[in-house]
């Protein structure tokens, strides 16, 4: 095995590493969240959050971003070297072109296309959970047909804006945390670390009292528009 062949290798298995890391970060902490927030903390419940899709913070744009911050600074070395020639130069800039249309390709499904199938599916499941709502009369056995249909709806399919932006967050702070180790960088590091922690302690936060700030914001809003 010669140099570059070692070389090519470990950045491989350095990226896959990067990357199953930010997934299963991303997954962890939306699993930790979702139990806090229905204050349910069985085994079964924290298994089917860890594996669940949805909610924050996005895991699809999490690993697919920590990826390019990984993939990028390679590729610039390789460019940066004198001994690259133009094959060299071309591939590394198509790499990061591609990798980057990659990333591109994955937040806007996360927003758009996975976004409107969970509104649909919550459209869907609200419909089949009260029929009575838009029909004149329903039989309880077609109520319980449709409820049994809606319990199945998956409503989480998709992301709301703000739980892609938490996952480009938490992807750059991986990604700056593997960065920093790579290049033996310790201060920027420790700065990282720090901002981690501030991530985690602030999110976790806001979004188990959630309906507090949001019950504090109308009432803010309704003060407002009574002046």
């Amino acid at each position: 095995m010669n140099e570059y062949t070692e070389m090519s290798n470990n950045m491989i298995l350095f990226l896959l590493g990067c990357t199953v890391t930010s997934w299963f970060t991303s997954q962890l902490f939306k699993a930790i969240l979702n139990c806090a927030i229905a204050k349910n903390f069985s085994f079964g419940y924290f298994f089917s959050c860890f594996f669940a899709d949805g909610d924050f913070p996005s895991s699809h744009t999490c690993f697919s971003v920590t990826s390019l911050i990984i993939t990028v600074p390679y590729a610039e070395e390789i460019i940066a070297n004198a001994d690259s020639t133009f094959a060299d130069v071309t591939i590394c800039r198509l790499i990061e072109f591609l990798w980057i249309l990659f990333v591109f390709v994955i937040v806007k499904d996360a927003i758009s296309v996975r976004g409107s199938l969970k509104k649909l599916s919550t459209v869907v499941k609200s419909f089949l959970s009260k029929p009575e709502i838009f029909l004149n009369e329903v039989s309880s056995e077609l109520q319980d047909f449709w409820t049994g249909i809606a319990e199945g709806i998956n409503v989480n399919v998709g992301h709301m804006p703000h739980e892609v932006i938490g996952g480009l967050i938490l992807a750059v702070i991986i990604g700056s945390i593997a960065n920093s180790i790579r290049l033996g960088i310790y201060p920027l590091l420790i700065v990282t670390i720090i901002i981690a922690i501030c991530y985690f302690l602030i999110t976790f936060y806001v979004l188990t009292n959630k309906q507090h700030f949001l019950e504090t914001y109308k009432k803010i809003c309704s003060i407002f528009k009574k002046k």
